[in-house]
């Protein structure tokens, strides 16, 4: 490919390299040399290349062409109103400026939201549980998932018929493929989240995917996981769990020793010398109340324990039991603080 008008790419902001097809090609993994050395070369750009990297995997993660009718029409208006933003105008304050362009970017990025919305939601089925519920469920080609609190399974279409299965997970799940087999052998099953991708083809396993976190326990059968952006892979064995952190991106793999990963299934917190900042972080995702320390020392506070989920005041009580604490409550958030001497 030609790049004539190499010079432009040094002026484009995020809003721009998104509606570029080139780049939108690129960003979905074609492969094009020109824009991993443009990325190289230029490394101001960097920042807003990711950004609209990121945006465009997240807003189309089956990495396929966007609908022709969104594409000819939406998109045709979304240009026009880059381009009339183009066109000579009115010396404006550099606030007035700044502000109608990120107003533009905004309307850009919530428009292209909303068409994917609407596109996947029509040929997806969704899956999603509120805080304090799980749900058990079968999906068509035989695979039982258990969905925990606050998590959200997107699945594929006909997906008892496709040559690969896939489904998007935010939250956490457990999966028992079903060893699904058509006459050209077993199909692969796809779990993407936010940070991995996890590949089986029949197996027992829990994905975890919160915030800045992807967890991945492999019970019985083998998975391999990937990392879409660094393309790092890595195999798993019964018995081994793999971590992903939004730091640093790289896989780590340990084998089970402290806890019991998977007593959410029994609707239980089971804590083995884990810090308070760990008890913290459950109670948020199964609650959806926000924990805060006074004492960033607190956090590191290590705590045994098995509660069943049902019971909050009692999970709180044997924190302040354990440790000399208190803890108070205002609207959705809890604040552990040291307790004062008399």
């Amino acid at each position: 490919m030609h790049h004539q008008d190499y010079e432009k790419y040094l002026t484009y902001r995020t809003d721009d390299f998104l509606l570029d097809l080139d780049f939108q090609q690129w960003a979905q993994g074609q492969e094009n040399p020109f824009w991993d050395k443009f990325s190289e070369d230029h490394p101001q750009k960097r920042d807003d290349i990711e950004e609209a990297r990121q945006l465009i995997r997240r807003l189309n993660p089956q990495e396929k062409p966007l609908p022709s009718a969104y594409t000819k029409a939406q998109l045709a208006g979304v240009y026009a109103t880059i381009e009339k933003r183009k066109q000579p105008q009115k010396r404006r304050s550099l606030f007035q400026t700044n502000y109608f362009r990120y107003a533009a970017s905004v309307v850009i990025l919530l428009a292209a939201a909303v068409a994917f919305y609407f596109y996947q939601s029509n040929s997806h089925q969704v899956f999603q549980t509120a805080y304090q519920e799980t749900q058990t469920l079968q999906l068509e080609d035989g695979t039982k998932v258990t969905l925990n609190a606050s998590s959200r399974l997107r699945v594929a279409p006909d997906l008892q018929n496709q040559p690969v299965r896939e489904v998007w997970l935010e939250g956490e799940a457990f999966f028992n493929v079903s060893k699904s087999s058509n006459p050209d052998g077993f199909r692969q099953f796809i779990v993407h989240t936010s940070m991995l991708d996890v590949e089986v083809l029949g197996t027992v396993f829990n994905v975890k995917s919160r915030s800045d976190n992807t967890q991945v326990l492999l019970e019985e059968g083998s998975v391999k996981v990937a990392q879409p952006i660094t393309q790092e892979q890595l195999l798993m064995i019964p018995g081994e769990v793999v971590e992903i952190h939004s730091n640093d991106q790289k896989i780590r793999k340990r084998v089970i020793e402290e806890t019991k990963p998977l007593a959410w299934r029994e609707n239980t917190f089971d804590f083995n010398n884990a810090s308070l900042e760990i008890v913290a972080r459950q109670i948020q995702d199964y609650y959806g109340k926000e924990v805060r320390f006074s004492n960033p020392a607190i956090a590191d506070y290590q705590f045994t324990a098995r509660v069943s989920r049902d019971d909050l005041d009692l999970l709180l009580s044997l924190i302040t039991g354990a440790f000399s604490v208190r803890i108070t409550e205002q609207d959705d958030t809890l604040t552990i603080s040291e307790q004062e001497l008399n």
